[in-house]
């Protein structure tokens, strides 16, 4: 499984490393990133193309090399990586990209010195994540010795760099990190240096202006289940059916470039990494506003429908207006706010969000907290703006008076969906009831005028 992502690496036919082979979705080439000590050596002098000889594992021993585009060597020695770009390799295993998490058994496949002259030249080791350096080089600890009877840990380890290491979550391959070096020369505790793939992402984003979607970013097909389970086996059937074909355009990564800062209220607009963008509610909120919004469109889940009804960016937004007597849904996740009358006063002060609500719309809160006031009348939304500060309303030109100031939006917290199918109990119905049943529920939530 692993062998087929791995390749060894030769400068001027001398052995040199190993690499891992990564495919992004839409690039016409495929990247091999390595460490950056692989290809400039201990001289530390830059190589030609025509110098780097990259070979799959089922190509070694012959003389076929993958052809070698260009390549990319992280600037400075804060960091000892390297991106290679070769010849599209066609049917390459789709892998995943996630962060390091101490405590995670991981395996590397890679091409040590030692077994040169092997028939197989490659081999796997199984380690643990051990330590977790600040998010941008982290520890394994192998399993097996690195040390035998006859070499050194540094004899046995070196040929490792470059090797991708690996974890398997949901039947998924997750690529986490490249093996660099060992932490100490002697190999002690048998300690191995890694570079991190989030880091290593963000480089090839601004080299390159591509994206390594991050594992949890990449599907939510990740959080149906999760999402969905709560509410009985039959509803988990009827829910997951609506996502038996697929809906690969439409994803987490997708979403949050669309939003960016605008996912969250208080909006983010500039340091997003200020918040766990890889949150398991967030997106288990979005796969279950998405569900929900098709459900009560009678639609198929995937871009185009969803467009229609659901903000995603200034874009989505003008489509309102194409689409006759259809309120579109704003999905705001929150981590600071503790109570929906905080998410109603920022609404309606922030000038920008206010903007960019529409008439009719319905204004979904998700939040890292459970809020005790899950659905907002239009009596209690006059109240919650009536204790505002007179001044700041004033400066915002709102007459709480004006019903057109209110423009006819419904407010409500995620959870209202769960409190209604609470009172359905749909986690008892049969499978063929549920359909009618989840479908009155939703759209009592959606379209009842409070």
């Amino acid at each position: 499984m692993f062998r087929g992502l791995a390749v060894n690496i030769k400068i001027k036919g001398r052995e040199a490393g190993s690499g891992c082979i990564y495919q992004p979705s839409a690039s016409e080439h495929t990247y091999v990133i390595t460490a950056k000590h692989c290809l400039i050596g201990k001289e530390k002098i830059e190589p030609s193309i025509e110098d780097i000889l990259i070979q799959r594992d089922a190509d070694i021993g012959m003389s076929h090399y993958l052809k070698v585009i260009s390549f990319h060597l992280y600037p400075n020695d804060d960091h000892d990586f390297a991106i290679v770009i070769v010849e599209k390799i066609s049917e390459v295993q789709s892998i995943m990209i996630a962060g390091p998490k101490r405590g995670n058994n991981v395996v590397f496949y890679g091409y040590p010195h030692i077994y040169r002259d092997d028939q197989e030249k490659g081999t796997a080791l199984n380690a643990t994540i051990n330590l977790v350096h600040n998010s941008t080089k982290f520890e394994i600890q192998t399993n097996p010795s690195l040390f035998t009877f006859t070499n050194e840990a540094i004899d046995n380890v070196a040929g490792f760099s470059g090797s991708g290491i690996y974890y398997e979550f949901e039947k998924h391959i997750v690529l986490t990190g490249i093996i660099v070096r060992l932490r100490d020369t002697g190999g002690s505790f048998n300690l191995i240096i890694a570079e991190n793939m989030e880091t290593i992402s963000k480089f090839v984003e601004t080299i390159l202006s591509c994206e390594l979607v991050p594992y949890l970013l990449s599907s939510f097909d990740l959080y149906v289940k999760s999402t969905f389970e709560k509410y009985g086996a039959a509803a988990l059937t009827f829910f997951n059916s609506f996502y038996k074909n697929g809906i690969k355009e439409l994803t987490p990564f997708f979403i949050l470039q669309s939003l960016k800062g605008k996912l969250f209220i208080p909006p983010l607009m500039e340091d997003l990494t200020a918040v766990n963008l890889q949150e398991r509610d967030l997106w288990m909120g979005w796969s279950k506003i998405l569900t929900f919004m098709h459900i009560s469109a009678q639609e198929i889940i995937n871009l185009e429908t969803s467009v229609k009804y659901l903000y995603l960016g200034q874009e989505a937004a003008s489509s309102q207006e194409q689409v006759e007597d259809t309120s579109m849904i704003r999905m705001l996740y929150t981590f600071q706010f503790r109570t929906i009358s905080d998410c109603i006063k920022h609404i309606f002060l922030n000038e920008e969000m206010y903007r960019t609500i529409k008439m009719n719309d319905n204004v979904v809160i998700n939040s890292s907290d459970s809020f005790t006031t899950k659905i907002v009348s239009k009596d209690l939304m006059k109240r919650i703006l009536s204790n505002i500060d007179q001044v700041e309303l004033y400066e915002r030109r709102i007459n709480i008076n004006d019903p057109n100031i209110y423009k006819n939006i419904n407010v409500f917290h995620l959870e209202a969906f769960d409190n209604k199918f609470g009172v359905e109990g749909i986690e008892f119905c049969h499978i063929h009831e549920l359909e009618q049943i989840i479908q009155s529920s939703i759209n009592e939530v959606l379209k009842h005028d409070y």
